[in-house]
């Protein structure tokens, strides 16, 4: 994969991203026009892609940038999917995204994610499996635990 296959994949993931989160409020989700067909399409796409960066060195690697970035709702993103590898840097990431919301719904659905990586949830492990593509996680993490 070239750098600016790379980028591109960067790119299309921050704006899915933002698509998601956008279709997700509670006012647009309850709303009429809301589309079921597309946050699948999106959904998709994203995990595709996903999947595809974190199977590369390069696409760690700039994804890794996104938790740096300025936008706290890119960096929980990425922190999220870093995880495996990154546990106390994107943990730290994801509980300070936490106090960031106003929104019961969206405070509790980040609670949720933290309390399942911390509680090791099937869900979410089972998640990281797959998008890894090996059994075993603990030798991904880069951190001194």
């Amino acid at each position: 994969m070239t750098k600016a296959d790379t980028n591109n994949l960067i790119k299309q993931i921050v704006q899915d991203n933002e698509r998601l989160r956008e279709i997700s409020q509670t006012e647009n989700y309850l709303s009429d026009a809301y589309d079921p067909k597309e946050s699948q399409k999106i959904g998709k796409r994203f995990d595709r892609n996903m999947e595809i960066l974190l199977k590369t060195e390069e696409g760690i690697a700039e994804l890794y940038k996104l938790l740096e970035g300025e936008n706290s709702h890119i960096r929980f993103m990425a922190a999220r999917y870093l995880f495996p590898i990154y546990p106390k840097k994107c943990l730290d990431i994801l509980i300070d995204y936490r106090t960031a919301f106003s929104d019961d719904r969206e405070r509790m659905e980040v609670n949720n994610v933290i309390d399942g990586l911390i509680q090791n949830r099937k869900v979410f492990i089972e998640q990281y499996k797959r998008l890894y593509g090996c059994d075993d996680l603990s030798p991904l993490s880069r951190e001194d635990i």
